[in-house]
Order: C-alpha cells, then structure tokens, then sequence
C-alpha cells in the first residue's frame, strides 16, 4: 500500500483528477488561509515538534483512548460471554452493533467539527460520554439490552473523538513537522493497543472479574479527556459561520 500511495495520491488538490473543479478551489484556498495565518510563525523542525510539550501531550491523549478502545474490542466478546453464558452466534451480531453506532456518530462528529470550527470539545465531549457509559456497564449486570446499550455508546464515543483529536496537531504545526508529529501521535499512541487488553486480561486473571480491569479502561479515557482539555487547542473558530 505504501508503494501505491506514493505513485497514485497527488500531492496538491489541483493534481486529483477525482476532483471537480470547484472542490480542487475550495481545498486550494482553505490551504492558502492555514498558510497565511501562519505566515507570522516561525516554522518549527520535525526534531523542535518531536520535543513540542503540547505534541507529547497529545501523545499521551492517544495512548490512554487507545488503551480503553483495544481493551473494549479484545474483550466485550468474553465480558457478554461471562456475564449472559451467550452462545457464539448470539456474541457475533452483538459485536456488530457497536461499530455500527461508531460509524455514524464519527462521521456526525467530523461534520459538526467543521460546521462550527471547533474542536476541543468535540473531541472531549464523546470520551466523556464513552467513560460514563463504560464505567456504567458493571451496574448493568443481568440486564442484556441495558448492558449491550452501554457498551455500544461507550464504543461510539472512543470512535467518535477521533475526527476532532486529528486536527489538533495541524492547529500549531506545519507542513514536516506536523505531519512527522502526527506519525509519532499514532505510533506511540498504539502502543496503548497492547497496554489495555494486557491489563484488562491481568485483572480478570488476579480476580476472576472484568470489572477492576473496566475500571482502569474509565481511568484512561478521563485522562485522555482531561489532557486534550489541559492542551487548550481547537477553541471555536470565530471565522467560520453556522451555515
């Protein structure tokens, strides 16, 4: 895929031929707004925006939502398994309505976020959401739909934060450096994809229960909430219009 990316994506809106010509204008000028709003900056070097505080920080942010959002997905099959003794094919679709509810709610998230040119709660907002319904979820034990209901709004909000969080580094950094600080925002980040499942696994093992490991899930995403607000990007753009 890397192969093909570089040879078939364009490097500027008026070399896609996919296109139309008002969409190759209207991407044009957005980009020519950024660069002129950040004529006055001095540009920073991948090695200044590697060490940037508000970089790691964001970081940070990611590896805590990702630790909660691999533990979610490695383990709600097991959890629904444990607490309701489902059989295989009944797990299967309701596995399915998770992503599901994910989907709509990102894409809902990204359009608002450009609607209104703000971020920051944007992205916050969701996680909040995702924490309480997680953190819910134990209460609703021996109750199937209430149980599966709080699993697919927690699973929504940690999809859901992702259009928003994305933007934040393109808000202070340009060109190499932000795209290099966005590859280490992800690299790192994942790292959380081992982290969550291992303690989730860990805690049931030490105490025969999902719910200490469900916990520590709730514990990372108010961190990656209180981060992304302690950061202080994505404020309302006061330039763009509801319209």
């Amino acid at each position: 895929m890397g192969v093909l990316v570089r040879f078939l994506v364009t490097d500027r809106p008026r070399d896609a031929a996919w296109l139309r010509v008002e969409e190759k204008e209207a991407l044009q000028r957005q980009l020519e707004t950024e660069k002129a709003q950040r004529a006055g900056a001095r540009r920073m070097t991948l090695l200044e925006a590697f060490r940037h505080p508000k970089v790691l920080l964001l970081t940070l942010a990611y590896f805590c939502s990702t630790t909660a959002n691999y533990g979610l997905e490695f383990f709600l099959p097991s959890i629904l398994q444990r607490w309701y003794a489902l059989q295989l094919d009944a797990i299967t679709w309701l596995v399915i309505l998770p992503p599901c509810l994910a989907l709509a709610s990102q894409l809902f998230v990204g359009w608002n976020a450009d609607r209104t040119g703000e971020r920051r709660l944007h992205a916050v907002i969701p996680i909040i959401l995702a924490l309480i319904a997680l953190g819910f979820t134990p209460a609703t034990r021996g109750h199937l739909p209430l149980t599966v209901v709080c699993f697919v709004v927690a699973f929504a909000g940690i999809k859901a934060y992702q259009p928003a969080f994305w933007s934040l580094p393109s808000l202070f950094l340009t060109d190499v450096a932000a795209a290099g600080s966005i590859g280490l925002i992800n690299s790192v980040g994942n790292l959380g994809g081992f982290l969550g499942p291992t303690i989730l696994g860990g805690v049931d093992k030490l105490t025969g229960s999902f719910v200490g490991g469900i916990y520590y899930l709730c514990a990372s995403l108010a961190a990656c909430a209180a981060i992304v607000i302690s950061v202080g990007l994505g404020r309302r753009d006061s330039s763009v219009g509801d319209a």
